[in-house]
């Protein structure tokens, strides 16, 4: 982001579509940190609890409140940070800088490429071997039913 920042105050007047790649990144940035954070705090925290207790599901009980998290929601949101990078790829010409582009431009492109490329592996591996396991452990296809430890501050 900062790369981007830095490139968008200097080539905004000759390289105008840099605002919109800043935009479009800002707005991906923003949808995988709300992603990941349902992941780790809903999603993950019950594999890494079945794994620990080799254990499924139905056997655990509820400690505080019941959490229903579709994996179709974790899936859409996939799908719209695929249309995002889609975007971003577009506008940068698949990653390819303007030949007079300057090496602190290059070096955003090649960022965000690797940026690109760390998604799809992440989204990748989620949905041909998390979630497929994930839900054969449950009984309810396609849904997750998690239980999330709400500790009582009395």
């Amino acid at each position: 982001m900062e790369l981007l920042d830095k490139v968008c105050d200097v080539h905004h007047d000759d390289l105008p579509f840099l605002l919109e790649v800043r935009k479009l990144f800002n707005r991906l940035s923003n949808e995988l940190v709300d992603h990941l954070t349902k992941e780790e705090e809903i999603v993950f925290s019950v594999v890494r609890r079945l794994f620990e207790k080799n254990d499924y599901p139905s056997s655990i009980r509820p400690t505080g409140r019941i959490h229903e998290l579709p994996l179709s929601v974790l899936e859409d949101e996939h799908e719209i940070a695929g249309q995002l990078i889609k975007g971003i790829r577009a506008l940068t010409n698949n990653y390819t800088p303007p030949d007079h582009a300057c090496p602190t431009l290059r070096f955003t492109y090649v960022m965000i490429h690797q940026f690109d490329k760390d998604l799809m592996q992440h989204v990748h591996i989620e949905i041909t071997s998390c979630f497929p396991d994930l839900l054969g452990r449950f009984k309810s296809p396609g849904t997750v039913v998690i239980f999330l430890q709400v500790k009582n501050n009395r």
